[in-house]
């Protein structure tokens, strides 16, 4: 499904982002993170997905001024702790949040549905 595509996308593009600003309460623009042909269609995607991480509480920020750009943007400690989690200690001692930012940097093949899957089954574990 395109849409589910399109949020683990943005979800990646925003934790990423975020991981590496943190502690850093930083500006977000859809146009920071990636260029679009459709930048109407980029802003909202980007808009709703930072919504609901926030929603969910992996993230904090302090306004959203249209089109597009969210403010004092963070990662919650909900949404630090899971990326700071290391998925495969035996084999690989990267934390999910370093694996997430070198595959937005171009480390990696593929979508990005496995890692925000991973994501979000961690934040379950987290919450019990």
């Amino acid at each position: 499904m395109e849409n589910i595509e399109k949020f683990n996308e943005w979800s990646a593009l925003v934790l990423a982002w975020l991981y590496e600003k943190f502690p850093t309460p930083t500006g977000l623009h859809h146009g920071d993170l990636k260029s679009s042909p459709d930048p109407t269609r980029a802003e909202r995607l980007m808009r709703y997905t930072v919504v609901f991480l926030e929603e969910e509480g992996y993230i904090r920020y302090a306004e959203f001024k249209p089109p597009g750009q969210f403010s004092q943007v963070k990662l919650s400690r909900k949404g630090l702790n899971i990326l700071n989690r290391v998925p495969d200690p035996k084999n690989n001692s990267a934390t999910l949040g370093e694996i997430l930012v070198k595959k937005v940097h171009g480390g990696g093949q593929g979508p990005f549905t496995d890692l925000i899957d991973l994501f979000l089954q961690d934040a379950e574990i987290i919450e019990g």
